[in-house]
């Protein structure tokens, strides 16, 4: 008995003249919560890169101080001269130290700008789709009010598309 295997479509939803929010060209709706989150993610990250760079920089910088101390110490025959070494060794080390301040206090501000713009955008996200709930709802229960006689409660298969763009559209 032979099988037949035909090919899947990807569910499409009915467009209207315009698109809606967050619909692609092609009618299919994103996954706009992963898509948001994995973009939220990568601002996250965009965000700490000048941080960890320069931090990473000067670190490099704090070891090449500390073996160019080290140095001076082992060949300084005088105590003033060692004296000098150490006290320029740790002045580099407090202008580094105020530098990661200065560093931590900038990554925390890009992390809470990054963290506001994602939630201005889920709200933004969940106020459209609250709102064509209600706008469906309402339109769903003026069409029954005029078609008393049609059935109270249609299938789920033929409500899917339209579930579908209230819950993804943006």
């Amino acid at each position: 008995m032979p099988i037949k295997v035909t090919k899947t479509k990807q569910r499409t939803i009915a467009r209207s003249e315009t698109p809606h929010a967050g619909e692609r060209s092609d009618g299919r709706l994103p996954t706009w919560p992963i898509e948001s989150w994995l973009q939220f993610q990568a601002d996250l990250f965009s965000a700490a890169e000048p941080a960890l760079t320069s931090w990473l920089a000067r670190r490099g910088e704090a070891a090449c101080s500390a073996l160019e101390t080290m140095a001076r110490l082992t060949v300084s025959r005088d105590l003033g001269e060692a004296l000098a070494a150490q006290n320029e060794w740790l002045d580099g080390v407090l202008a580094r130290i105020n530098l990661d301040l200065h560093g931590m206090i900038e990554q925390a501000q890009a992390v809470t700008r990054c963290t506001a713009r994602a939630t201005q955008d889920a709200a933004a996200t969940t106020t459209q789709a609250a709102v064509r709930g209600s706008e469906w709802l309402v339109s769903r229960g003026e069409a029954e009010e005029k078609h008393p006689a049609a059935e109270t409660r249609a299938p789920v298969e033929a409500n899917a598309p339209a579930a579908d763009a209230l819950w993804h559209s943006r």
